[in-house]
């Protein structure tokens, strides 16, 4: 029965995934004084860093948990799925999603992709804060129920797994026990705000869920000079509407700011208003791209 067990959880988590100077120069050595205050103020100033740096929060410096997950839903539960659809259940759950977004009713007026699907409607309204989680899930639960009664479902099992996973994944009260710290990004934040650096969390999430966030993870809020989110400017990105709430809530240039986000579209987006891109696909390799750019 133990090996059982080991077996499941092996299966299942293999399957988802200045101060102002004063003086008044009369004498020589007043004079000498002042052209050194002047000097010392000129190399501040070109040693404070002048870009900002920006990240999106899920998916570079967060993570969805992968092993959590499975221990809600069930080591069991998530391995007989993967064996039996050959797929992995939360890839199943995006692809529902995805086939709610294509839905007459339910397309969205803009094009927003998680993980390279297309979400629907309500999922893009929850991340521009015009609804609550509670609402979106009356919809979710709702489309899921559809979807059984046209037989799109093999089994009740099948619409019960996939209705837990969306459910576990989308709410707000679950966040800290489905999340982790992505470590090494954490260190890198930590490493330029030492630098004296300024950085922005730029991110598509709910209000709810960034709500959830502060809460758990508070140490790393603190590194951060200011937090625009979709939520906040009511628009997701690449809408241009989200770059200019930023710009404009904290009076950055776009040419001194980089973003680092694992959305290439929203990276070719950013490169319009003259801001530089790396793309997120490791620390490692987010660390080098940041050297090429100068950031040390």
């Amino acid at each position: 029965m133990v090996s059982n067990n080991r077996f499941f959880k092996v299966i299942a988590v293999v399957c988802v995934l200045g101060t102002p100077f004063f003086m008044h120069a009369r004498s020589r050595k007043s004079r000498r004084k002042k052209r050194l205050y002047c000097d010392v103020q000129q190399m501040d100033q070109k040693s404070t860093p002048e870009k900002s740096i920006l990240f999106n929060l899920n998916g570079v410096l967060l993570t969805e948990d992968t092993s959590k997950i499975v221990s809600k839903i069930g080591a069991a539960r998530v391995a007989t799925y993967a064996l039996t659809h050959w797929c992995s259940p939360l890839d199943a759950c995006l692809n529902v999603l995805e086939k709610m977004g294509n839905e007459p009713d339910q397309k969205a007026p803009i094009s927003f992709m998680f993980k390279e699907r297309k979400m629907p409607r309500c999922i893009v309204e929850w991340q521009q804060g015009k609804c609550t989680y509670d609402e979106v899930q009356k919809k979710l639960i709702s489309y899921i129920e559809k979807l059984h009664g046209d037989g799109f479902f093999a089994s009740n099992s099948e619409k019960n797994i996939t209705q837990n996973i969306i459910e576990l994944v989308l709410n707000p009260r679950e966040f800290s026990e489905v999340t982790k710290l992505i470590i090494p990004m954490t260190r890198l934040v930590q490493e330029l705000k030492a630098k004296g650096y300024k950085l922005y969390i730029f991110a598509n999430i709910a209000a709810e869920a960034m709500d959830a966030v502060k809460k758990a993870y508070p140490e790393l809020i603190a590194q951060f000079d200011g937090i625009v989110t979709s939520s906040l400017a009511q628009a997701v990105k690449p809408e241009k509407k989200i770059f200019n709430h930023l710009f404009d809530t904290y009076k950055l240039d776009p040419k001194q700011c980089i973003l680092v986000d694992n959305d290439q579209s929203m990276l070719d987006v950013a490169q319009t208003f003259g801001i530089q891109g790396v793309l997120f696909v490791n620390p490692k390799e987010t660390k080098n791209r940041l050297k090429i750019l100068g950031i040390a």
